[in-house]
């Protein structure tokens, strides 16, 4: 046998047993189809198939590189193609790559590295790609990607643990066209670089990012994007130019982290985007318990940077409250990252670390309101049995968190929620409202003023915060409910060739959940004289998505619980012209 080095890249279909089961036929037609597209892309992008084995396909590679960007391309490749069916339906891989020395027999390869990339295909995401150190130490810096740290992972049947990276997929986002900046001063804050190979220090850059975002935000006479986008240039060497022209900002803020058992150095720079030239830059040689005094001499100094027009009751409110347990902020970072994931697994995870920062310092109110929120997400996944009883537990904890500290957004963002959940959409919209007060350039607590809004028929607001979380988070990976929430109140205004073209936009995302976007497209298709037929093929792409065989069956969805008996009835009345029955 002849040994050597090879990206290996293992793939496997997702629950392909599960679709046999339900329709062997149809499921072998995809099959087929996948795995002759699979092996096409793997030949035209330089590398070769070993072989298959049912639904699972393996390929080798001479460049880490080549490998990644192959499995990035497939994986986007069969988003893009793919019918908009429910999750559980469609047929996916999971796609694990490694770079190790192979044995290779005749046309076959064999050794550990092969058992490495199949073991860390299984723990990949339906849909994703994930990598082993080997290959992230050979590709960072060199691809336009962004990867994310899971820390190391006990391998089945792999004697020492292996460090595995998620790489973050690409989000293609509708032509936005130039984003104009703001009359004020405009500020992104990208993800702080952790100079170490510790996970645990990467929550900390992250954490620390997070925070000055979050303190800027707070300034009303600033306008600062969002988290959830600028994280997506997390990992990636970028051009800060090209970052501001993409965001719509004038600044950029960058840095990094470097730790040690007991000291952090921390440095930070503010650029001028027209002419990449640096504003301020510093260095921070600190203990690590001086973390947040850190962050808030960060803060101070980059709203100096700024100007002398920002008032000081605005620097003032910037200075958060920080916890007492720097443990405790550790925790609570922990539960924003599974929070952000929102799917069940991780929203159960979040609120176990939650929990945990909780119980270390009862002076944060942080992680009390990061639990109704958790609650609230676990509700909309449809995890919970009683919405009424997980609209009180949300109630108390939003009480719970503003007991600690009443400035805190997102505990009135949670007791909005609850109000809505309980058909009090009108105290809804009035504790948003106070949230958006408090972190005027959060685009979540937009989103939040925007629905509660929505359900008080009061469409004009609903509209403006739609806009606003849009323009606050324009690469934001949930991007599409924005959309969603921005074409529900255009058909209620009436304005229903406006509604078509954001659902439609809604549902071209990679990431949407497509019923519901579906839903307005369908209606406001029905409500448009002469697109009966685009109507009709809507409809039954919904009916596919989601079986209803009557109007009244569609307007039993939990969604439209406590929904204006009006707005019921309008979309009762773009259903049937839509060619629903009663």
């Amino acid at each position: 046998m002849q040994h050597r080095l090879a990206a290996v890249v293992h793939a496997d279909i997702v629950n392909y047993s599960r679709l046999v089961a339900a329709d062997e036929a149809a499921t072998m037609r995809q099959l087929q189809t996948a795995m002759s597209t699979f092996r096409d892309k793997v030949l035209s992008s330089g590398g070769r198939v070993v072989g298959t084995a049912g639904d699972a396909i393996l390929a080798e590679f001479g460049s880490a590189i080549a490998a990644l960007q192959c499995a990035v391309d497939i994986q986007r490749g069969f988003e893009e193609s793919s019918p908009r069916i429910p999750e559980n339906d469609q047929l996916r891989f999971r796609i694990g790559i490694n770079v190790g020395e192979v044995l290779v027999d005749e046309d076959d390869i064999f050794g550990e590295s092969v058992n490495i990339a199949a073991r860390i295909q299984a723990i990949a995401e339906p849909g994703g790609v994930s990598i082993s150190d080997t290959v992230h130490t050979q590709v960072v810096g060199r691809v336009d990607l962004a990867f994310e740290d899971t820390g190391a992972q006990q391998l089945k049947n792999i004697s020492t643990p292996v460090r595995v990276f998620r790489v973050q997929m690409p989000i293609v986002l509708a032509n936005q066209g130039e984003l104009t900046r703001p009359s004020i001063p405009s500020i992104a804050v990208l993800p702080f670089t952790s100079m170490s190979t510790s996970p645990s220090d990467e929550v900390f850059a992250d954490g620390m990012s997070e925070d000055i975002i979050t303190a800027l935000s707070k300034i009303r006479s600033l306008f600062v994007i969002a988290r959830n986008s600028t994280f997506t240039y997390k990992g990636r060497a970028v051009d800060v130019r090209s970052v501001a022209r993409e965001l719509g900002v004038r600044y950029v803020i960058e840095g990094s982290i470097r730790m040690s058992p007991n000291r952090i150095r921390i440095t930070a720079q503010l650029i001028d985007a027209d002419d990449a030239g640096h504003i301020w830059a510093e260095r921070f040689d600190r203990d690590i318990a001086d973390i947040f005094d850190v962050q808030d001499e960060i803060t101070e100094a980059i709203v100096g940077a700024l100007g002398s027009e920002i008032p000081k009751a605005e620097r003032d409110r910037a200075q958060r409250k920080h916890p007492d347990d720097l443990g405790a902020w550790e925790l609570y970072q922990r539960g924003m990252w599974h929070l952000l994931r929102r799917n069940r697994d991780d929203l159960q995870a979040a609120a176990r670390f939650f929990k945990q920062s909780r119980k270390l310092d009862k002076t944060f109110s942080l992680p009390v309101s990061g639990l109704g929120l958790t609650h609230f997400f676990l509700l909309t996944n449809g995890s919970v049995d009683n919405p009424q009883e997980t609209a009180n537990k949300m109630q108390e904890l939003a009480r719970a968190a503003l007991a600690i500290d009443q400035d805190d957004p997102d505990a009135h963002a949670v007791s909005g929620l609850a109000h809505m959940m309980k058909g009090e959409a009108a105290r809804g919209v009035l504790a948003h409202r106070h949230a958006v007060s408090l972190n005027p350039n959060d685009p979540y607590l937009h989103w939040c003023l925007g629905y509660s809004s929505l359900l008080d028929d009061q469409l004009e607001l609903a509209l403006s915060s739609h806009d606003k979380a849009l323009r606050l988070s324009p690469r934001d990976p949930r991007r599409w409910s924005f959309l969603t929430l921005k074409a529900a109140t255009l058909y209620f205004m009436k304005r229903f060739e406006e509604s078509a073209k954001f659902a439609a936009e809604a549902l071209s995302h990679p990431t949407a959940e497509v019923h519901m976007p579906r839903l307005w497209l369908t209606i406001s298709l029905g409500q448009l004289e002469g697109s009966f037929e685009e109507a009709r093929a809507s409809l039954k792409e919904l009916q596919r998505l989601r079986p209803a065989e009557n109007v009244s069956q569609v307007t039993a969805w939990p969604i439209f619980t406590n929904r204006l008996p009006k707005h019921l009835e309008m979309i009762a009345d773009g259903l049937r012209k839509s060619g629903l029955n009663d």
